[in-house]
């Protein structure tokens, strides 16, 4: 074999075909057609080869015919050859098929990104993209990028070490409604490290597999498209597990987020960081499970991590049926919560099991609103560990639904709507209004102390027994054709 080092531009075309016979440098573009179409080809023998691309790939409009990447296996070989491309990809005419087949001999190229640089993958022709694995690495941080706006199907084996998709470098953004395929699906999880990101604009990712899930050290970023780590086939622990370098970041302006099992940290050691930012979408947290008892479902914990949820939704289905660890488990260093966002715990999801007769929270920060569902019939159970809790949003107890204060001090600033179980355990029950806000709902009641803190007026459209003590230290309580009973 001999290498080529093309210290300029490479021209593929007048039906030419160039086949790879050692490892190929090309300094600058390599450029398929002048009206005429070329080939590259991988061989079927042989050793594995380079080509490595410093600028663009193009490949232009022909007369007649089509242009070609491809990689040959009359001759399985066993050969992994790679295609290193430094800039723009732009095919208006061609089709690249890098995949052969997955058996043990197959020959195969693996597709990779390089160059410290922000770059496009472009279709306009429509021709077929065929790859057998992805790797990103550009630049040494996610501020190098490649966005692939094209479709295209990414053939190699999910459920080994080595995925068909590999971060290392820069962000990767997937912005083509017709992606699809699997991040991983067993056998190891699939890792976003800290210099890079994964960005899904458009499609739709997967994560399957027993006890498989997202390893984050970098930013996954969901911003229209889906990624779903929804296997309740294989178990459901599919998790997000973060790391504690405070490189871990997780956002979602649009689309959606469905995680099998748990949003935490290692299970080793109590370390672990994650800016947590949701500014729109739907996330869905332990929608098949929460296996791990010793953390939480939805844990935003440890000096520098940030929890912002302005937009979108939230949703944690079931909890870890744990008397000590928190399901919910909120204090971050940087908070944002609005009084019009609602986290809701429980849906249609939601077990029979205890996990969902024992859902923590412990929180230091104001909560907005809280609803929890009962729309599964299997009558949730919510309840305080450790320390008292502020709701400055609506809070909201359905039919069948249970909330256990547990004997700490619930801070109510809105509207509370309960057609569930309110228990106080022996707590006291502060109505503190930031407006003028009612009390409704035709469920249990368990009132022991009650305190009335600010001027604006509560208007009860329930009545209400407070067992032991009853203060209304500012403004009035508007009882209407209900009764307010104090038995002390």
């Amino acid at each position: 074999p001999t290498d080529i080092i093309v210290r300029r531009n490479l021209l593929i075309n007048q039906q030419a075909n160039f086949r790879v016979g050692g490892n190929v440098t090309v300094g600058g573009n390599v450029t398929f057609s002048d009206n005429t179409p070329g080939r590259l080809e991988f061989p079927t023998t042989g050793s594995s080869y380079t080509v490595s691309i410093a600028g663009d790939l193009t490949m232009n409009a022909v007369g007649s015919g089509q242009n070609e990447i491809a990689v040959l296996n009359s001759t399985p070989s066993t050969l992994t050859h790679r295609l290193s491309i430094g800039g723009n990809v732009t095919i208006t005419n061609g089709v690249i098929d890098l995949f052969s087949a997955n058996g043990a001999a197959d020959n195969n190229v693996v597709l990779e990104f390089t160059g410290a640089t922000t770059n496009t993958f472009t279709n306009p022709g429509g021709g077929t993209v065929d790859l057998y694995r992805l790797e990103m690495n550009k630049g040494t941080s996610i501020a190098s990028t490649m966005t692939i706006s094209s479709n295209f199907t990414l053939n190699g084996l999910t459920n080994t070490a080595v995925k068909s998709l590999q971060l290392k470098n820069g962000l990767l953004i997937l912005d083509n409604a017709g992606i699809s395929f699997s991040l991983t699906s067993g056998n190891g999880d699939f890792s976003i490290p800290s210099t890079a990101g994964l960005e899904v604009r458009q499609g739709a990712l997967n994560v399957s597999g027993a006890n498989t899930g997202i390893l984050l050290d970098g930013l996954l970023r969901i911003s229209g498209g889906i990624v779903s780590m929804d296997d309740a086939v294989n178990g459901g622990n599919n998790y997000i597990e973060y790391s504690a370098s405070g490189n871990a970041q997780l956002e979602i302006s649009s689309g959606g987020l469905t995680v099998g099992s748990q949003i935490r940290r290692g299970l080793t050691s109590t370390a672990g960081i994650l800016k947590y930012i949701q500014t729109g979408g739907s996330v869905i947290v332990a929608k098949n499970a929460a296996s791990q008892t010793n953390r939480g479902v939805f844990e935003i914990v440890n000096t520098n991590s940030r929890f912002t949820y302005t937009g979108g939704s939230l949703t944690i289905v079931q909890g870890i049926n744990s008397a000590f660890v928190p399901s919910i488990l909120i204090e971050p260093t940087v908070y944002s919560f609005p009084v019009t966002q609602v986290m809701t715990i429980g849906n249609v999801n939601t077990p029979s099991s205890l996990n969902a007769k024992n859902i923590g929270i412990k929180t230091n920060q104001l909560f907005g609103g809280l609803t929890i569902d009962n729309t599964s019939s299997n009558d949730p159970i919510v309840k305080l560990y450790t320390q008292p809790l502020n709701l400055g949003g609506v809070f909201t107890i359905n039919n069948g639904a249970t909330f256990n204060a547990q004997g700490f001090d619930v801070t109510i600033r809105n509207n509370f709507a309960n057609n569930g179980t309110y228990l106080a355990s022996g707590n006291k029950t502060i109505f503190a209004p930031s407006g003028s806000r009612i009390i409704s709902g035709n469920g249990v009641f368990d009132i022991y102390k009650m305190d009335k803190t600010t001027v604006n007026a509560i208007t009860l459209n329930s009545s209400l027994i407070v067992n032991n003590e009853l203060r209304v230290l500012q403004g009035i309580i508007a009882t209407g054709t209900n009764y307010l009973v104090a038995k002390q």
